[in-house]
């Protein structure tokens, strides 16, 4: 075959030992760091007569300044913002006029090495900026955070300004993070914070019975009872139930909602709607509303309530699905729904819908003449409704079966996340308890535990229930009617709850009475919304009026009392039989919608 002649050079390589070399920088804030403008110098000396030449890379760049003077070499080089930043690195190479080589990095260094630092540090505001806070209580400040590559993490407190909590008005917090080691400028912030003469969000009256006439006696539900949000899109809606359906209404200017549509399940005698929440499935929303019903015969008055399912993508013009009934199509625990929850497991969506029993049931029609046959479900129906034209019936939930001891007269209903299992927490009415269940698989739910009223925990006639997060703790927040107090349990550990607290109403707590509902916000601070819808023993005010008491839990385990709003006082028209409250965010303002029944 063909034959190929390479020809290889070879290069003899004849190093020069290095005899001295040193680094000093000009920064005159500390001679070991070395930013942006300042000159580092190296100076070295090899054992040569001469030296022609030296290439090779300082602080990640080739721009460097060299002099030579026989065998020794002085080379600067004047840092740029965007040279590498950290120890100061760099590998040369001196050659003399016979072709020997010197070969110079940091790692020959036997002194202090200099540190590169160009960039100066960074500032953040830990919480938020631009908030409200309620005068007359104490300003917890949550600082500022500073970052430099040189001292790591430090927190920042205000440096200037100040805060008077009993005076109304716009203050200004400075934090100044601090200069690093070589110098860089450390940034300064302002935080403001809005002392206002009121909690640090806002209360809408009256939308349960129209905000001040706009939306009308001829579209305002009688007896509203239940008030919950939604959005589509930019746009913000609450449902309200009452006696006459459910009503939709556009909340989205808040100055001025405005009554959207009504809808009732036909074929139900009696068209209260008693609770609702929404969900969305596929960019579809869907309100899951109790609808009560009863029915008279020869016995008596018996209660029997359903399940609609209504389509509100499209609020003005809502659209009816399918309403469900006990005992029928596979549906054997709802004969008094009481509340609904959701939960969503990978594709699927499910919902969670106690039934209580006509004992307990806030929804009986009164009906003289006719005495009334005690009817009992207390459990739960789960259903899947990923389809929500065509549910299916998955399980229904027994009180005193498979472990579940506190479900007799299921009230209320809610769900949480906690270590990335989920848990449904239910509030029984007839026990005075709470029942926690693993609905991580809602088709095979498991009775984690349950907490009764007495030895600690105040849960008289437990009618609601909700959760929040505080730090990393989480906490169920439960009304106790017959106590007249709210309970506090701490359900980080859902397997062994602890009670909190329970702030009970009196001289402290003046607004606790038939405590009915709870709305928590969330902020600087942690706030619990309570309803109270009847009489409050408040001195110097009339007695005879609802309202709501607003708590701080920041701290659950010591919660302290912020202030009560009080029905047809202070500009609060709209408030007799306080009911149901709920909170949502319009604009970065926070607000509390509540459904009002005596109005």
């Amino acid at each position: 075959g063909d034959s190929i002649n390479r020809t290889v050079e070879v290069i003899t390589y004849n190093p020069i030992p290095l005899t001295s070399l040193a680094v000093s920088s000009d920064n005159t804030i500390n001679n070991n760091y070395a930013r942006a403008g300042d000159t580092i110098t190296i100076t070295l000396e090899i054992n040569s007569i001469d030296i022609t030449s030296i290439f090779g890379i300082i602080a990640g760049s080739e721009e460097f300044n060299t002099s030579i003077n026989g065998n020794d070499a002085t080379l600067t080089k004047i840092l740029k913002q965007s040279d590498e930043n950290g120890e100061l690195e760099f590998e040369l190479q001196a050659r003399n006029s016979s072709g020997y080589t010197a070969i110079i990095t940091n790692e020959h260094l036997t002194g202090t090495p200099i540190i590169i630092d160009t960039i100066p540090p960074t500032l953040v505001l830990n919480g938020e900026n631009n908030t409200s806070f309620p005068s007359g209580t104490p300003y917890v400040d949550t600082h500022a955070t500073a970052y430099d590559l040189s001292y790591g993490f430090q927190t920042i407190s205000f440096s200037a300004g100040s805060i008077h909590t009993t005076t109304a008005g716009n203050f200004f917090l400075r934090y100044t993070a601090p200069n690093d080691p070589a110098g860089n400028q450390g940034p300064t912030i302002t935080r403001i914070v809005y002392i206002v003469n009121s909690p640090a969000f806002s209360l809408l009256d009256g939308l349960a019975t129209s905000p001040a006439g706009t939306l009308g006696v001829a579209t305002t539900p009688e007896k509203p009872i239940h008030v919950s949000t939604f959005k589509i899109g930019t746009s913000t809606y609450a449902g309200v139930g009452g006696t006459q359906g459910l009503f939709i209404v556009d909340i989205t200017d808040i100055e001025s909602p405005q009554f959207l549509s009504r809808t009732n399940s036909s074929g139900v005698n009696d068209n209260d709607v008693p609770f609702t929440t929404f969900v969305e499935i596929d960019g579809y929303t869907y309100a899951l509303s109790v609808a009560s019903d009863f029915h008279i015969h020869t016995g008596g008055l018996e209660y029997y309530s359903h399940v609609m399912i209504t389509d509100v993508s499209i609020p003005d013009s809502p659209v009816e699905i399918i309403t469900l009934s006990n005992g029928t199509g596979g549906y054997t625990k709802m004969r008094h729904p009481t509340s609904i929850a959701t939960t969503t497991v990978g594709s699927s969506t499910y919902a969670l819908i106690t039934s209580g029993s006509s004992a307990s049931s806030a929804t009986l029609a009164g009906q003289s003449g006719k005495s009334k046959v005690l009817t009992y479900d207390d459990g739960i129906q789960i259903i899947d409704i990923t389809n929500p034209s065509s549910p299916t019936p998955v399980l229904a939930i027994t009180d005193g079966a498979d472990g579940y001891a506190d479900l007799r007269g299921a009230a209320s209903i809610t769900t949480t996340t906690i270590d990335s299992s989920t848990y449904a927490l239910v509030a029984a009415r007839d026990d005075s308890g709470v029942q926690i269940i693993d609905i991580t698989d809602p088709t095979d739910p498991t009775a984690v535990s349950a907490v009764a009223g007495g030895s600690g925990y105040a849960l008289g006639s437990a009618s609601y229930i909700t959760t929040t997060t505080i730090g990393s703790s989480t906490y169920a927040l439960v009304t106790a009617r017959t106590n007249n107090a709210i309970q506090i349990i701490d359900i980080t550990n859902p397997s062994n709850p602890v009670s909190a607290s329970a702030p009970t109403n009196g001289s402290t707590y003046s607004k606790l009475t038939d405590a009915s509902s709870i709305a928590v916000v969330t902020g600087q601070l942690t706030y619990a919304l309570v309803t109270s819808p009847y009489s409050i023993e408040v001195q110097g005010i009339d007695p005879t009026k609802s309202g709501i008491q607003i708590i701080d839990i920041t701290t659950p385990y010591s919660p302290t009392p912020v202030s009560p709003i009080i029905d047809d006082k202070g500009g609060y028209t709209t408030l007799a039989g306080a009911r149901s409250i709920t909170t949502t965010t319009i604009d970065s303002s926070t607000y509390a919608l509540v459904a009002a029944k005596d109005n």
